[in-house]
């Protein structure tokens, strides 16, 4: 396979295969069945001083090294089909380094969004005090472009099936070989 350039505003989505003796991979298969979706988390590229990190809500924001967010996961890696501002989407997205999950929004909001079709979470008078993973990326997005006006809404699934971000791979993370 030919290197991939990843770069800054690069969706994740991410399939965690569910394995029993791992309760954190319960909740992975919770969400996908909650959403319909194969895919149960997203997160976002970000490029410092050359380094290629993963910025992710899981369970506080942090930004981890790429080789240390790949394991076992399987990824679908979207690019922007549009011009972004990639050092003001950084920025952003570092500004909430350290704030903690929004689980509420992900085990009940979010559940009783999809069976229902009624939104009882936060909006944006609240809402982005606590962030969930794919609620993470729409916000730092609207930030910028005003693109996801209901980000608190955002599921993995809405951002994986996203026509305005084109699919550049599809496959294991840990085969990904990168600049």
């Amino acid at each position: 396979m030919d290197k991939l350039k990843l770069d800054t505003g690069y969706i994740i989505s991410v399939h965690t295969p569910l394995v029993l003796l791992k309760p954190k991979t319960w909740l992975s298969a919770i969400i996908r069945w909650f959403t319909k979706s194969y895919w149960q988390h997203t997160a976002c590229i970000i490029v410092l001083y050359g380094e290629i990190f993963v910025i992710e809500a899981d369970p506080k924001i942090i930004p981890i090294k790429w080789v240390d967010f790949c394991k076992e996961k399987i990824v679908k890696i979207s690019a922007p089909n549009f011009k972004i501002n990639k050092k003001e989407l950084a920025k952003i997205l570092l500004s909430r380094s350290g704030n903690s999950y929004d689980y509420a929004g992900t085990l009940v909001h979010q559940a009783i969004y999809q069976l229902s079709g009624i939104w009882l979470g936060h909006t944006e008078s609240f809402a982005d005090r606590k962030l969930y993973c794919s609620e993470y990326i729409a916000w730092a997005y609207n930030k910028i472009m005003q693109i996801f006006p209901n980000y608190y809404k955002t599921t993995p699934k809405d951002l994986a099936n996203d026509i305005r971000f084109i699919t550049i791979y599809q496959g294991k993370a840990k085969n990904l070989l990168i600049n």
